[in-house]
């Protein structure tokens, strides 16, 4: 039933209240029958980047499957959701679209006026949202199901396990923006509206047609006429595989006018390890793989320990010592999960070791540190250095 202005004026009487110290207009609240409660409506609750985002007219999109903890996602960064429980009642109610309304009292009081309105509905619980780090695990299965190896080897109706932006979109749990920087960060490739991975032995075969080339023309790798170089690439391998492969492997300069490239060389020393653990099929003899390592990349380029971070591990408690591939952006992004495979790996690591295992966990050592208190126990060694070991 709707109030009127006696009805006000009554109830601030009888509470000894003095309708002057208030604002004019009286907003009385009524609840439908408890028949009509609505559950329709889910409160959620946003921090002011995101409600300035939406009240752009952006949208939010909730994501995930059916066994995934699902995420609210903007058009560049993921959020968990979390649903929270409050003691008073929150009451959903409808903007106004009518004038306050009196009935014969304003004479008395012209300032006073009463506005009625039904709440819509009301609940108990809401949903809060926080930042998190994207779950890719799903994005590499469906990027490694069909690699490319070059158009003659495909079927021209190849469909199966190969994924268009939309399918990652309806199957990963980030945003778009992540999705994309998470495919190309993984080295995968659009080809024909497909984002697909480059299979390593065909993706190598033009890296090496791009080193002999270097080596027939007798140039320095730091100084690559581009245009010739493309030129004959073009007539080997696709144009499309070509340019990937340029455009990960080397950097443009300008020199006496001409456009050329140079090789990266932290690039290709890193390629060049992998490429020979991949070929070895297993373990490889450390110091045999150090020799034929620094003999495999181009004349001038120097190879580093660090060139191997996050993708090799070496064993020293074999005899001989021994290197294995190991590659960091192929683990899972579980966070307990991944301490479990390095763990199984190694009983005892250091930080730096850890590190290029774990540096995607956090966004520095302090978040990093953090995970490690929760899934190991650290200890001193003689020399002063700190080890890391399971508490699983």
């Amino acid at each position: 039933m709707n109030r009127s202005v006696a009805d006000v004026k009554e109830t601030a009487e009888a509470a000894k209240l003095s309708l002057n110290n208030y604002k004019p207009t009286v907003e009385c609240i009524h609840f439908p029958d408890e028949d009509n409660e609505s559950s329709e409506y889910k409160l959620i609750e946003l921090d002011d980047k995101l409600l300035s985002f939406v009240k752009e007219g952006q949208t939010l999109i909730i994501r995930g499957r059916k066994n995934d903890s699902a995420v609210l996602c903007s058009d560049s960064t993921t959020y968990d959701i979390k649903q929270t429980e409050t003691s008073n009642s929150m009451l959903m109610l409808p903007l106004s679209t009518e004038s306050p309304t009196g009935d014969g009292d304003k004479d008395d009081n012209p300032q006073l006026e009463v506005s009625n309105c039904e709440v819509r509905h009301w609940s108990y619980v809401y949903y809060e949202v926080t930042p998190r780090r994207p779950n890719f695990d799903r994005l590499r299965e469906m990027r490694s199901e069909t690699p490319y190896r070059g158009s003659t080897t495909e079927d021209s109706d190849l469909i199966d396990g190969i994924y268009k932006l939309k399918d990652y979109l309806r199957e990963v749990c980030a945003s778009e923006t992540e999705i994309l920087n998470a495919l190309k960060d993984h080295k995968a490739v659009e080809i024909n509206g497909y984002w697909r991975s480059i299979d390593f032995d065909y993706m190598s075969r033009v890296v090496m047609h791009l080193i002999n080339h270097v080596s027939e023309i007798d140039c320095p790798w730091s100084s690559i006429p581009a245009d010739h170089c493309k030129e004959c690439l073009y007539k080997l391998e696709e144009e499309l595989i070509v340019n990937y492969v340029l455009e990960i492997f080397t950097c443009k300069s300008l020199i006496n006018d001409i456009e050329c490239y140079s090789l990266i060389e932290d690039v290709v020393c890193r390629w060049s390890a992998e490429y020979l653990l991949s070929a070895s099929g297993g373990r490889f003899n450390k110091s045999e793989f150090f020799t034929s390592w620094s003999c495999s990349v181009p004349t001038g380029m120097i190879t580093r320990d660090d060139h191997l971070d996050g993708l090799a591990l070496i064993d020293n408690t074999t005899v001989p010592n021994s290197i294995f591939l190991f590659k960091a952006d192929e683990m899972t992004d579980d966070p307990v999960e991944r301490f479990k495979i390095l763990f199984s790996l190694k009983s005892h690591w250091t930080m730096n070791q850890l590190r290029p295992y774990i540096k995607t966990l956090g966004e520095d050592d302090k978040q990093l540190l953090l995970w490690l208190h929760k899934v190991a126990r650290s200890s001193t060694q003689p020399d002063g250095s700190k080890m890391y070991s399971s508490k699983f």
